[in-house]
């Protein structure tokens, strides 16, 4: 995973937002510099009153009804800000900036109200001795990867804890798929990341593992995670995980059927030969696509 080079007067965090939007503008909706508007919202402002209630109205047009699935999607958009403002920037150039709710905002999509942008409002970041930036006044340099590793567990937890303690007390879906859908969103993003940067999957996918591994050393609610799910196409394997939490969605719909419509593709409910055919069928569309 090598450092990707920042603009000789830019910061190395804004040169890495560039890359990331290049490899994937599709799906990366990393912003860097400070946010105000009617949608954005300041994530140090989560526990403020009414907030909680603004997000959780968000999310009820797409719940039918479920109070359990209510607090799943409200938990995993607010964990997911802070995985996006994070990791995909330190999988792809050992780059991570301060991840303190004050430093991130988000803007809630018009009309559905998810999260379509997210925001570093500070360019200053963590980064290794060895990055082409590490003398830019923005960056302060680490010992080693281990420790940026340690910073991010440690600012994710920081983080999403109070967060999800007044999730779970306002909806029925418990703390620990709480950290079970953070567990399958880092994974999940490090085989993703990987493949659009031509990363070695597998080497991603341990790394994801390293970081729980230090998340479960300080949260006892991280226990489930996702495994790996090889499909072979092309004459080479792509990996793709199955989710070790169910995010619910499934109980929205009038029909689920496993082997159908219904679940999402990594769902851990859905029948596995039709995972690999449905998996199948988008690298084929993909590759049509170019």
């Amino acid at each position: 995973m090598t450092p990707g080079l920042s603009a000789k007067n830019g910061s190395p965090l804004a040169g890495t937002v560039a890359r990331l939007a290049d490899l994937d503008s599709e799906h990366v909706r990393l912003e860097l510099g400070p946010r105000a508007g009617e949608r954005w919202l300041d994530l140090d402002a989560v526990l403020a009153e009414g907030v909680l209630d603004l997000l959780f109205a968000d999310a009820e047009a797409r719940a039918a009804g479920r109070r359990d699935y209510l607090g799943a999607s409200v938990a995993a958009s607010l964990s997911d800000a802070v995985v996006t403002a994070g990791w995909p920037a330190l999988l792809l150039d050992r780059r991570l900036p301060d991840l303190s709710p004050a430093n991130l905002a988000v803007h809630r999509h018009e009309p559905e109200g998810w999260f379509d942008r997210i925001a570093v409002r500070d360019a200053r970041c963590w980064v290794l001795s060895d990055d082409p930036a590490a003398d830019n006044p923005d960056a302060t340099t680490v010992a080693d990867l281990a420790e940026l590793h340690d910073r991010f567990a440690a600012a994710v937890v920081d983080a999403v804890t109070p967060w999800f303690t007044a999730v779970r007390q306002r909806a029925p879906f418990g703390r620990r798929g709480m950290w079970g859908q953070l567990a399958d969103d880092l994974c999940g993003t490090a085989l993703w990341m990987a493949r659009r940067a031509g990363i070695d999957q597998h080497a991603a996918w341990a790394e994801a593992h390293a970081v729980l591994d230090r998340l479960a050393a300080d949260v006892p609610e991280v226990r489930v995670r996702p495994r790996l799910f090889p499909v072979s196409w092309n004459q080479r394997d792509t990996l793709f995980q199955v989710k070790g939490t169910c995010c619910l969605w499934y109980k929205t719909q009038p029909a689920p059927d496993a082997c159908g419509n219904g679940y999402c593709g990594t769902c851990p409910f859905r029948d596995d030969d039709a995972r690999r055919s449905r998996l199948t069928s988008w690298l084929e569309e993909e590759a049509a696509a170019g």
